[in-house]
């Protein structure tokens, strides 16, 4: 699967610099954005970070309203939050509301943080895993549709085919019984002149045998 991006949201210089040192290291691509602005600007420049964390409290817009816009663009995106304990309810309502994976307190851990982004990137494969099996499936019972479909008209077209030289037949061992019906007749007719009859006894023969 292709490298998965982060981008991380917090208009305090400070937290954006400790967020760059924890995950200086990484395995992914990693994005530091001061401001929901900003974040938005390097979407709409094509980043399609799979996992965005946002600080709640922004001047400007807040990170229920910045994540609810990436919603919108990214719906497939994973969203994270985090918050001071004072802005639990807002976060709580981001998660209800907004579509949000998941909270995290300020001040995190180091670890407890690089593993719910962990978690929150394999969480975006395993979807992204999801849907593309779907479609597969969807793929492969449309074909599957067409093959059944193409299989009915093809056993169609066949007992069409069946009935038709069934009739064909029928009517040549119609015809092949009256001929032999009407040589059996003129041999019997042969048969007759062969020998000396009355003409009358000769006249019912001719007509019966006709």
């Amino acid at each position: 699967m292709a490298e998965q991006t982060v981008l991380f949201v917090d208009d305090e210089a400070n937290v954006l610099s400790a967020l760059r040192r924890l995950f200086r290291k990484s395995s992914h691509r990693t994005f530091f954005a001061g401001s929901a602005r900003e974040a938005l600007a390097l979407i709409e420049g094509g980043e399609r970070p799979s996992v965005v964390v946002s600080d709640q409290r922004m001047p400007e817009m807040n990170g229920a309203e910045f994540l609810a816009r990436v919603r919108e663009v990214l719906p497939n995106s994973i969203r994270m939050m985090l918050t001071g304990y004072s802005d639990i309810g807002a976060a709580m309502d981001a998660i209800n509301k907004g579509g949000v994976f998941r909270y995290i307190l300020k001040p995190w851990d180091s670890e407890d943080l690089r593993l719910a982004v962990r978690n929150a990137v394999e969480h975006f494969e395993l979807l992204a895993q999801n849907r593309a099996l779907t479609e597969e499936l969807k793929e492969k019972n449309h074909i599957l549709e067409d093959l059944n479909a193409n299989l009915e008209q093809k056993v169609e077209d066949r007992t069409q085919a069946l009935r038709a030289a069934y009739e064909r037949n029928l009517a040549l061992t119609e015809h092949l019984q009256r001929k032999v019906k009407e040589l059996e007749g003129w041999d019997r007719i042969q048969q007759h002149l062969l020998t000396i009859h009355p003409l009358d006894e000769t006249l019912r023969t001719v007509l019966e045998v006709i």
